[in-house]
Order: structure tokens, then C-alpha cells, then sequence
């Protein structure tokens, strides 16, 4: 019976160092502070697009910081056309392939 509050003991005891150590670094490292530099031009418009159950994000095709025509192919959108100057990034339940 010694044994078995001995050890119901020392869980209890580690499981709260364990939180107190969690809290601990909670509080530490959020108060370490980093400094930032703002980007030159920082304005890059993006879009929601939702029809009540799926939502995708549309952005610009090419910008100053990112040009996704090197990453997202063309030919493996459903549109195909290089003109268009948005991209919508989402997930379909029932993916269509044209």
C-alpha cells in the first residue's frame, strides 16, 4: 500500500512540474521579441471565394514576392489558359478533371 501512494505520488508530481514547466515556457517565450523589418510593398490583394460548404483562396497569379505560373502548372488547371491573371487554391470533395 506504501509502494502504491509512493508512485501515485510521483505521477502527480511530474504531471504537475510538467505543467508548471508548459506554463513556464508559455510565459517565457512569449516574451522574447524579434525585430522585424516591414517589406518594401507589403500590398498583395487575395480573395475568398465560398459558396457555403467549399472555399478557396484566389490570388494573383504573379506578384512581386511569388510567381506561381513557375509552381502551379498551367496545363494541370481546370481552366488551361495562361491569360488569366488569378489562381484559386482549394479542395473539392468530388474532384472534376476536364
Amino acid at each position: 500500500m506504501k509502494k502504491l501512494l509512493k508512485y501515485t505520488g510521483y505521477t502527480l508530481l511530474t504531471f504537475i512540474a510538467l505543467i508548471l514547466l508548459y506554463l513556464g515556457c508559455a510565459w517565457a517565450f512569449s516574451h522574447i521579441t524579434v525585430k522585424c523589418e516591414k517589406p518594401q510593398n507589403p500590398d498583395v490583394t487575395i480573395y475568398i471565394l465560398g459558396n457555403g460548404v467549399h472555399t478557396d483562396v484566389v490570388m494573383p497569379v504573379k506578384t512581386d514576392y511569388k510567381d506561381w505560373s513557375q509552381s502551379i502548372l498551367y496545363k494541370n488547371t481546370r481552366g488551361n489558359d495562361t491569360t488569366l491573371g488569378y489562381l484559386a487554391i482549394g479542395w473539392a470533395l468530388y474532384p472534376t478533371y476536364s
